[in-house]
């Protein structure tokens, strides 16, 4: 029998992913344009920038002034553009807009597996008009970071899944590694990962042949550990920080205060989406998204709900 894609004419495709080009390039140019307003660094991004340029790339590895905090990775590579291309606001901001623009293309190598028709086009407009990913784009920030390293290793896990081989498994293992040296929330994504390499593997072998997926959570936890002791124990014991974000951590137990949960999914839609939402209408798009997702490719569905349940244990732990 064949299937719905094979159904429908080259010809469909073709007008589909015409529209889907349109649109990424628009949201490459809104970034772009962004980046060449030239704007002032804003208070944040000037005490992260004193730190960049002030100091040698191995003083980078000591807590930062300032209060702020970085993964080491994105540092070292916003120290390179710093030494080669200068002490200004373009220089700093070049990388979160390379980030910003490459993230528009594993959003669409991404969504392509799962979507088609008009919710495909729909998706890649929201990923690419949103005003939050624009802004981050070109600021010197590691936001844009964080969001293209989460869509990679999502790539990487769908590349593994569709096909597992120790070479996919290889590959993931040391992204892995590389993403946690350059984004912070990587790890909760990670977390999502590697539980379900192990239920999966688990389901279909059982408990034959663990050592490799083993191997690779271990290496994740060691990787983890190290940066701990070089540059996140600090950032976590900064007490600022934590008086900053008292009200930020999720509730524990989680039902001493609903409201907080209530209350947060409004303040992301407005913050990150620009639009004003019922938080209960909010919850239902997401869940029945969710839902969506994980009937199409239980795997990916069940890294989305393993992630978002390792962030909020960690936030009402205040580790996060």
């Amino acid at each position: 029998m064949k299937s719905e894609t094979e159904k429908k004419p080259k010809g469909h495709f073709a007008r589909e992913h015409t529209v889907v080009y349109v649109v990424m390039l628009a949201g490459a140019i809104l970034r772009i344009r962004q980046y060449l307003t030239g704007r002032s660094l804003w208070l944040d991004e000037a005490m992260l920038a004193l730190n960049i340029v002030n100091r040698s790339f191995f003083e980078l590895f000591r807590p930062l002034d300032y209060d702020q905090g970085a993964p080491i990775g994105f540092l070292m590579v916003e120290k390179v553009f710093n030494v080669f291309l200068g002490r200004n606001e373009y220089a700093l901001r070049l990388f979160p807009l390379i980030l910003g623009l490459l993230s528009l293309w594993t959003f669409y190598l991404v969504l392509k597996r799962f979507l088609h028709d008009t919710p495909f086009v729909i998706a890649v407009a929201l990923f690419a008009f949103n005003p939050a990913l624009i802004y981050y784009s070109s600021e010197l920030k590691q936001y844009s970071m964080d969001v293209f390293a989460a869509i990679t290793l999502l790539l990487l896990a769908i590349h593994y899944f569709e096909k597992p081989s120790p070479k996919r498994l290889g590959i993931i293992a040391m992204a892995g590694v590389l993403a946690l040296w350059f984004s912070h929330p990587a790890l909760f994504l990670l977390a999502g990962i590697g539980l379900t390499l192990l239920l999966v593997h688990v389901q279909k072998r059982g408990l034959q042949n663990l050592t490799p997926i083993l191997g690779v959570g271990l290496l994740w936890l060691a990787n983890v550990g190290f940066l701990y002791f070089i540059s996140l124990g600090s950032l976590r014991n900064n007490a600022y920080m934590r008086q900053y974000w008292q009200d930020a951590f999720a509730p524990m137990p989680p039902w001493r205060d609903l409201p907080w949960y209530w209350d947060t999914l409004h303040f992301n839609a407005d913050t990150h989406f620009a639009v004003t939402l019922a938080p209960w209408l909010l919850f239902v798009l997401l869940l029945a998204g969710w839902i969506y997702l994980l009937r199409q490719n239980r795997e990916m569905g069940m890294i989305i709900g393993f992630m978002l349940f390792f962030t909020l244990l960690a936030s009402s732990l205040k580790l996060y």
